[in-house]
């Protein structure tokens, strides 16, 4: 059996073996004169004794046991015997794999947690890691079970590669050993006839990663194979007919995958691959193989620089934390990611030789943006965090200081991507700082005045750009390894951002002004209600006109809520009694109503006939948003920040009626909006409003307010 059985046996591995029998009565005599001689000669045996029916019950209670019966192969004995074994086998697996294949699965998530990722690791399991030998024989007999294909030429290849290494560590190593770690990495690369240890783990790392990805597919296809045998699984109606359940617009849940919807052409739509992506992280489903390759095959390139919608999404993808894992994989497979990404390829599968580090490069800056997705609620600018995490150690692998190549790198990259350029100085800063914290904190005095200013003078004295560097240092620590990120290492890093905050001038949001009175004052001032739209850069502009009243912010965010338009931005302005309100929209699915319908709705609400609070209730039951890393909202007030005006600034998750909610604490609590911002990042929104002043003097009043938005901000 096993890799024996296989012909792949391992130079110091174990010898499996089995002697199957007719219930022979001397038995135990027979084997032993079989075993013996080999114990005598030094080798290791893993050896059984069963009649065929007894290799069957095995087969029929142990997954794992099954797993290694398929690869029997006769040495010596009665070839029927034999033949009667192979096929008993082969038919219980086939019968029983609707339940031995999910305690197969199982078996392989366990041993996968304690092994990790062999693609990613720099000790990498080559056996029992995702992504590793083991995982090739489960396609196997996925197969054998007649629920999916042989596994691919690539994944055939790929399995090779990984034997040869395991060869080679075992024959360097003299011993029996799955596990590549650093003492052998030089000693098996020249064995191998290899140029650098790097190109050892690179090799590795593009073995495993197609391994991973066709063993995920494979489980995917069982998934829907058997759901669809027993009338009704993942994506499917009681009545065994598939369902297609809308996630962005263009893209649906298809029997547990993300797909694009019926009549969607990629090749009409430069931003489609990455709603396709957010759509997968955010639900925590796979993207069809099939609909990868399509985009492959008919994906409009994205210009440089990139459309406002084009980064949108992209923040949004790094802002939905662990999903962007496999989704990173599957672009980086089908190779969209470097085209995206085209400096990508000097890290992809790039090893790490500090000791601490648990990952390859690429997947350290993956699982860094990752960790940074539950920090945005600290900082004012989340997309920037984001960003500066997935890029920090982007300069590796080069022959110079990688945070000084890092920045130069980052600021092409942010180019490209279409940010400002206070923007890109601000991911650069991050990028080529990356360090200035945990190395400062660790070995300069956080309370003398000269690590102060040489501090604040590294980030330009501005308290945003310590807040970032303070989170970005926290992810790169949590996404190192186990341990990094101890309790006294935030402690001591805390201490010091402590210190050059005092030192530093408040950080206040941007002033909002209100908006520009038109030149004839006439189209603006008088009772009567309009509403206008126009296309816009991400979207479209919705502009609402009408004298101001208590609660009209409200009844409008609830309305555009109820069509289902996101609010990307928002200016809120009043001057003489009379408001104009301007947002960016975007239509969640297909285009957005006429400026008529939303007229005719607010005016219904207003008076009091559309009951916007139920039906956006009921809109938000219908609307899939997948849960990410649960931060609690933050309020936070500034004084001084406005003349003639408090200001109160909420960061929350974005949602639908996000908006909505907010300004109805205001309406309950009975206080006037004199004007607002409203900025929505990824899936965070900063929404700042702008309150009478004598109004919210009082502690309690805040105190109330804050808890009241805090609550309708986090309401499930």
């Amino acid at each position: 059996m096993g890799g024996l059985g296989r012909r792949e046996p391992a130079p110091y591995g174990d010898l499996d073996l089995i002697l199957v029998h007719d219930e022979l009565a001397d038995i135990t005599a027979v084997a032993d004169e079989v075993w013996y001689p080999i114990w005598d000669s030094g080798l290791r045996l893993d050896h059984s004794v069963r009649t065929v029916e007894q290799s069957v019950r095995v087969a029929q209670a142990d997954a794992i046991a099954a797993l290694g019966l398929l690869d029997v192969r006769r040495i010596a004995g009665d070839q029927e015997l034999a033949d009667r074994l192979r096929h008993a086998l082969a038919t219980t697996w086939r019968s029983k794999a609707r339940r031995l294949l999910p305690l197969l699965r199982e078996e392989r998530i366990r041993r996968g947690k304690l092994a990790g990722d062999t693609a990613y690791l720099v000790e990498p399991d080559l056996k029992e890691g995702r992504g590793g030998t083991r995982d090739v024989l489960v396609l196997q007999a996925l197969a054998a079970a007649q629920l999916s294909d042989q596994p691919s030429p690539a994944v055939e290849a790929a399995y090779g590669t990984l034997l040869d290494v395991r060869d080679a560590l075992h024959r360097t190593s003299k011993r029996r050993t799955d596990v590549l770690v650093r003492q052998e990495q030089i000693p098996v690369m020249r064995e191998l006839g290899l140029q650098s240890e790097d190109d050892l783990l690179r090799s590795v790392s593009g073995a495993a990663r197609t391994i991973a990805f066709a063993t995920a597919a494979g489980w995917r296809g069982v998934e829907s194979e058997l759901g669809s045998r027993r009338g009704a699984g993942t994506g499917s109606s009681g009545r065994g007919k598939p369902v297609r359940s809308p996630l962005l617009d263009g893209v649906v849940a298809h029997e547990g995958e993300v797909t694009l919807a019926r009549g969607v052409d990629p090749s009409d739509d430069a931003v489609l691959p990455l709603r396709i992506a957010v759509a997968a992280a955010e639900s925590g489903l796979a993207i069809s193989p099939a609909t990868m390759a399509v985009l492959v095959d008919r994906h409009q390139p994205l210009p440089d620089p990139w459309p406002r919608p084009a980064r949108s999404w992209f923040v949004r993808l790094l802002a939905a934390g662990r999903g962007i894992v496999d989704v990173f994989e599957a672009f980086d497979q089908s190779g969209l990611l470097c085209e995206y990404l085209p400096e990508w390829k000097r890290i992809r599968a790039l090893p790490q030789r500090h000791p601490a580090h648990l990952y390859t490069v690429d997947r350290h800056l993956v699982e860094t943006a990752a960790v940074a997705a539950e920090l945005t609620r600290r900082v004012r600018r989340p997309d920037l965090l984001l960003i500066g995490a997935l890029l920090h150690d982007i300069g590796k692998g080069g022959r110079h200081d990688h945070c000084l190549e890092g920045a130069e790198i980052a600021g092409s990259v942010t180019r490209r991507m279409g940010l400002e350029i206070a923007e890109i100085a601000t991911v650069t800063m991050m990028v080529d700082q990356h360090l200035l914290l945990p190395h400062t904190a660790l070995r300069r005095d956080p309370s003398d005045p000269a690590t102060i200013r040489l501090i604040a003078n590294r980030i330009g004295d501005r308290l945003d750009h310590l807040g970032l560097l303070h989170a970005l240092a926290e992810a790169d620590a949590r996404a190192t390894g186990p341990g990094v990120w101890s309790p006294w290492r935030a402690h001591v890093i805390a201490d010091l951002v402590g210190h050059v905050t005092a030192a530093l001038s408040p950080d206040v949001p941007t002033t909002t002004r209100p908006a520009k009175v038109p030149e004839s004052v006439d189209q603006w001032k008088g009772s009567a209600l309009r509403v206008g739209m126009r296309p816009d850069l991400d979207g479209f502009e919705v502009v609402v006109n009408a004298a101001d009243q208590t609660g009209l912010l409200s009844q409008i965010a609830g309305v555009l809520a109820l069509h289902q338009l996101e609010i990307r931005h928002a200016t809120v302005s009043t001057v003489n009694g009379h408001v104009r309100d301007i947002f960016s929209v975007r239509p969640l699915f297909g285009r957005p109503p006429e400026p008529s319908l939303l007229a005719a709705d607010l005016r219904s609400s207003i008076a009091g006939t559309l009951h916007v609070a139920e039906r956006l209730i009921a809109r938000e039951r219908a609307y899939f948003r997948a849960s990410r890393v649960v931060q609690p909202t933050e309020v936070i007030w500034y004084d001084g920040a406005a003349t003639q005006a408090t200001v109160v600034e909420v960061r929350a998750d974005d949602r639908a009626g996000l908006l909505y909610r907010l300004t109805s604490v205001f309406e309950e609590a009975g206080v006037d909006v004199i004007s607002a911002r409203v900025e929505t990042f990824g899936a965070d929104a900063i929404d700042v409003f702008y309150l009478p002043t004598q109004a919210t003097l009082s502690g309690q009043v805040r105190r109330r307010l804050s808890q009241m938005l805090q609550t309708a901000a986090d309401r499930p």
